[in-house]
């Protein structure tokens, strides 16, 4: 029975994704203006409207006084914008519809249930990955997989006041490697509101649960980003977010903010990965140089506690901008220093640079180009008594073409990771010593715009580490076709 029920389950997610991709196709097909069959059935268009959204996860979203939304740190969705200006005929009766008509009749459409919009997605993708549990010699594991990631973003907007609900899974089958088949989840809860004329509030609640040790997008297909690297194994990884933040205007020339943000990381598989919570509270107080860029000092302080091991608390400063400096670049910058300190575990205490940066820079019409730098330190979770020191850099560019229905994307990435103790694993390797590794990864694709609401295309992914203990070396591939349905 259990051997049919996996057979089933994996037959159900390889039709889906199959028939999405048989879908597209023949959207492609009646998008590039080739008739449909003459036998196609009927089709009713639906009443109502319909819009594109995304949930895309992405630093806190804080609006300065002049109404243009800055990044600032923090684990926190930037909340989609809707078009007003959609406005659609409601069809009466059955009409029949070529399937190109019927798809433009859908592209203003919104669907609305009193004065909360929902916004149904739905990705599905079929990938290769030669390397699945990011293993070094010649214990590479290989195989076919298909994604399904139906999700639904309800979404009220009210004035300067916005709440959004989003929800995703991530259905995953193998095509051999059937024990690697998995069901993640991820929530997340934004609300945006200003009470009063010159304060904003911010607030999220986040809950992911994610196989693969890699992040995710709202769509489940990978960013390239990977976290700690355990060898051997998939790691499953279960998250909670929370994020309160509040910025009052002063002045005309000072606002004062208060941010708070805690994350929790339980680790399912495999047995022995060291857990967390991290608590941090921020007070920025802000300068408005101009109606465009704001100059910021604050002070922070927080803790980190583990399942095993040394716990740790912190405290430091920070000074930064966030700016948009013509209506082609905007972006922030924070540097700041942190002093920590652990409690047991023979670890003496650090003094270290922080650093978030991000920026957009719409190069032309048609071309962006995106970059971000990080730079922190967090509790390790493949040994106990040890912490990461972790640096990110991200650059990536957008090319849009014919009437910016395609758009071609590169990126590449280095992220550096020193483990601040010698490193003794529990998780299978062996290794032992002073360990830093060395990850790079770069993705390149084609993403080709079927209809407002649908879109399709191609990926690939490489990503490599080398480490200084030769068990956590690792390169990989990854080639990927999709199909991305959000209304």
């Amino acid at each position: 029975m259990t051997m049919n029920n996996d057979i089933q389950g994996k037959t159900l997610s390889f039709a889906v994704a199959g028939a999405l991709v048989f879908l597209t196709t023949v959207g492609l097909a009646a998008d590039a203006g080739i008739s449909p069959s003459a036998g196609a059935a009927a089709l009713q268009a639906s009443s109502g409207k319909l819009d594109s959204a995304k949930m895309i996860l992405d630093d806190v979203a804080i609006q300065s006084r002049a109404g243009t939304t800055y990044a600032a740190a923090g684990p926190v969705a930037v909340v989609p914008s809707n078009n007003p200006a959609a406005n659609v005929e409601t069809a009466s009766g059955t009409e029949a519809l070529s399937l190109q008509a019927f798809g433009s009749k859908l592209d203003d459409v919104k669907i609305k249930i009193g004065d909360v919009y929902v916004h149904p997605h739905l990705g599905t993708a079929f990938t290769y990955d030669d390397n699945l549990t990011i293993s070094s010699g010649g214990s590479q594991q290989g195989d076919f997989y298909a994604l399904v990631s139906p999700g639904v973003q309800f979404q009220y907007e009210k004035g300067e006041n916005d709440i959004s609900l989003d929800y995703q899974a991530g259905i995953q089958r193998f095509f051999r490697l059937t024990s690697m088949d998995t069901v993640d989840h991820n929530v997340m809860l934004t609300g945006k509101f200003s009470p009063i004329e010159k304060l904003r509030l911010n607030v999220a609640q986040g809950f992911s649960r994610a196989t693969g040790g890699e992040s995710r997008d709202q769509f489940g297909s990978p960013t390239g980003q990977i976290g700690e690297r355990v060898p051997g194994t998939r790691t499953e990884i279960v998250n909670y977010t929370t994020a309160l933040g509040a910025e009052y205007d002063i002045s005309q020339k000072t606002a004062i903010g208060a941010d708070f943000t805690m994350s929790i990381s339980d680790y399912t598989n495999p047995p022995g990965l060291v857990g967390n919570t991290s608590y941090d509270v921020r007070v920025p107080f802000y300068y408005h140089l101009s109606s465009k860029t704001d100059l910021f000092l604050g002070a922070d302080g927080g803790a980190s506690s583990v399942d095993r091991g040394a716990n740790s608390t912190y405290g430091g400063f920070d000074v930064g901008a966030r700016t948009r400096l013509t209506g082609k670049i905007n972006g922030s910058v924070r540097v700041g220093y942190q002093h920590r300190d652990f409690e047991g575990g023979g670890i003496s205490s650090i003094d270290t640079v922080v650093a978030t940066a991000s920026a957009d820079w719409a190069i032309t019409h048609h071309t962006t180009l995106v970059g971000s730098i990080n730079r922190g330190v967090a509790p390790a979770a493949s040994t106990i008594n040890n912490y990461i020191e972790s640096t990110l850099l991200d650059l990536s560019v957008h090319h849009k073409l014919w009437h910016d229905k395609i758009t071609l994307s590169g990126g590449v990435g280095y992220e550096r990771d020193d483990y601040g103790q010698p490193f003794a694993t529990f998780t299978g390797s062996g290794a032992t010593g002073s360990r830093s590794d060395d990850y790079y990864y770069l993705r390149a694709g084609c993403d080709y715009a079927i209809r407002k609401w649908w879109s399709a295309g191609a990926n690939y992914r490489f990503r490599s580490s080398v480490s200084s203990l030769s068990a956590y070396d690792f390169d990989n591939n990854m080639v990927s076709i999709y199909t991305r349905v959000s209304f």
